[in-house]
């Protein structure tokens, strides 16, 4: 697939906005390599900067955490993309947008035909200066760019994202239980995880830390949220059970960030195994969370203590890229959360 091959004329020259300098910007940093500028880069930097246009790609799931971590994904491979986003008719950027862009660096014929469409939606409309609106909504006309497949790889399409510029009410519903949605928003980057600090908050934001690729790492996250989300004063390995579950079903439901760097391999045999693990034996998240939330009755009885302290399983785990060693070691001790894994076996069968 590739894009349109017409070239469009240049039309008069809009200055940019200080909002759509930045995205420029941003999206000269995101290339691959010394390559041109695409589509790919322009959507992916126009998710950063603080504006409607970035509320829209947000509202449809496209954040800077995973258009940074598809771009990471597809570097330097030459099957990334089925879209060419016509880089055969890369020009200089100066010939889009003049003096208003530094000399050296291409956009890709399609980024060229999006800046191009952008310029003349600034002349129609009398505007003083290019905005980051209309460089998105042209961006998003391209069906065939490469900032279109992204948005399917993401699992929408331009004119969802569209739609949602024109005033629609984002739908919040991805298909994930309720009560995952807040480990969903912390993958994408909607929330930042409290206990790392300001400073680290800001890293994790700033640099779109894809906490899908480092599963061991977002269960550490996760436990330590959901002890204060079930009210609970100290965590222990049935709270590691239940982040790891939350973990693997909302990375199973955006394969496209917990593949990040795998080349193909089986997320389900390698990061995932200790989740794919535990829904064989028929155990999810629901029915743990609901288990834990029952725990003062007999019928879950999970006892005080476990035989070793819950951040010896962590660090013991955090040599494999995955969370099976994690779920063996859970399963194989004398720990609380394998009283409750044995005590929904009982209840089920």
């Amino acid at each position: 697939m590739t894009s349109h091959p017409g070239q469009s004329p240049t039309p008069t020259v809009v200055e940019p906005d200080w909002s759509t300098a930045g995205v420029l910007g941003a999206a000269r940093g995101a290339r691959d390599d010394e390559g041109p500028i695409g589509t790919e880069q322009l959507l992916a930097a126009l998710t950063d900067e603080g504006s409607t246009a970035r509320r829209a790609l947000a509202d449809a799931r496209v954040t800077k955490t995973v258009m940074l971590s598809l771009l990471r994904d597809r570097a330097g491979r030459a099957d990334a993309w089925t879209s060419t986003d016509d880089i055969a008719r890369s020009v200089d950027i100066q010939v889009a947008l003049g003096e208003h862009a530094a000399k050296g660096v291409q956009l890709t014929g399609a980024a060229r035909r999006a800046v191009d469409t952008a310029m003349a939606t600034a002349v129609q409309q009398r505007a003083k200066k290019l905005t980051t609106i209309m460089l998105l909504r042209a961006v998003l006309q391209d069906e065939q760019s490469r900032a279109a497949e992204a948005l399917r790889i993401c699992g929408t399409t331009p004119a969802a994202v569209i739609a949602l510029l024109d005033g629609a009410e984002p739908d919040p519903d991805d298909g994930l239980d309720l009560m995952l949605w807040k480990t969903r928003d912390g993958l994408l980057g909607h929330r930042a995880y409290r206990s790392l600090g300001f400073f680290k908050r800001w890293l994790v934001i700033s640099a779109g830390v894809n906490w899908s690729s480092t599963p061991i790492a977002w269960v550490k996250m996760e436990a330590e949220v959901h002890v204060k989300w079930l009210g609970h004063d100290e965590q222990r390995t049935e709270h590691l059970l239940l982040a790891v579950l939350a973990t693997h079903e909302v990375a199973v439901h955006y394969p496209h960030l917990a593949a990040e760097g795998l080349a193909g391999a089986n997320l389900l045999d390698t990061r995932y195994a200790g989740g794919r693990r535990l829904h064989e034996m028929g155990v999810d998240y629901a029915s743990v969370w609901s288990a834990i939330d029952r725990d003062e009755s007999e019928r879950f009885a999970l006892g005080a203590e476990d035989s070793r302290a819950v951040g010896k399983y962590l660090d013991a785990a955090a040599s494999d890229s995955g969370t099976g060693p994690l779920v063996e070691a859970l399963l194989r001790d004398d720990t609380r959360a394998r009283r409750l894994v044995e005590a929904l076996d009982a209840v089920g069968g």
